[in-house]
């Protein structure tokens, strides 16, 4: 069985422990009733600057030969000690528009899964043991037809976990698609939830990751034309400007992997 068969295998036993265990609407209700901390996705929490200093980082810079080359769509899957896996998405046709929904809903960080399904307002870990436990409830419902609010997982520590919502106006959308205009979404809002204590904050910067990497760990690209013009500019220091100095502009990305202790 390769890495990918075990991933949607994983994901669907997710998804099934999820609608085995939980009723969306009784659920919802349940919790409330249970005192769970309500996030309201459109509020201004207390704002903070999330800073990590107890980190670890180290920068990978992926070879780049006509034999590997990293299109602009490149996406990163899966991440380990020894391996990193990406894949090179094949873009659609450039004049043709697709309206989503942002909503990162299931995410795994290390051996454990943040399900943030879309019918439901609950928020749930799922850890090895096939324990769910609930987090928190979020609001507006998604059973809201009247404001449609959108949440996405970003990344969990052993403290925190970080996500972000976005408020939809579907008629102003599909009036720009007519006019023939680019899609502009309202700016999304970030939060960092702080497992242990179940206090809430607006972030002005969270970290992020890609693919599927260990426990504590993020994973992000940084694209070889950006580190370039950001050196050239004085923005970069440390370890990373160290690896800048030895990319060119139309090398594949840097790959940056943080380590939360």
């Amino acid at each position: 069985m390769d890495m990918k068969q075990i991933r949607f295998l994983t994901v669907m036993t997710c998804c099934f422990f999820l609608y085995s265990f939980v009723n969306a609407k009784e659920k919802n209700s349940e919790t409330k009733l249970q005192g769970l901390p309500v996030i309201d996705l459109t509020k201004n929490y207390p704002e903070k600057e999330f800073v990590a200093d107890d980190v670890d980082k180290e920068y990978i810079p992926l070879e780049t030969t006509n034999e590997v080359l990293a299109e602009a769509a490149f996406r990163i899957d899966y991440v380990s000690d020894k391996r990193i896996v990406g894949t090179n998405l094949t873009r659609g046709d450039e004049n043709s528009q697709m309206i989503g929904i942002y909503n990162t809903s299931t995410m795994k960080f290390g051996q454990e899964f943040v399900i943030a399904d879309r019918s439901c307002d609950t928020v749930f870990l799922l850890k090895q043991d096939k324990k769910l436990t609930p987090l928190f409830v979020r609001t507006p419902s998604c059973f809201n037809e009247n404001k449609l609010v959108t949440m996405g997982i970003d990344f969990k520590t052993d403290k925190f976990l970080f996500f972000g919502s976005l408020t939809y106006n579907w008629s102003e959308i599909i009036a720009q698609v007519k006019r023939g205009q680019q899609i502009s979404l309202p700016p999304g809002k970030d939060f960092a939830y702080n497992i242990q204590t179940g206090e809430i904050f607006t972030v002005t910067r969270g970290p992020s990751s890609m693919g599927d990497a260990p426990k504590n760990t993020a994973v992000r690209r940084i694209r070889a034309d950006r580190l370039v013009k950001d050196l050239k500019d004085g923005k970069l220091k440390g370890k990373l400007e160290q690896v800048a100095k030895s990319v060119n502009e139309d090398d594949n990305p840097v790959i940056e992997i943080t380590k939360f202790r």
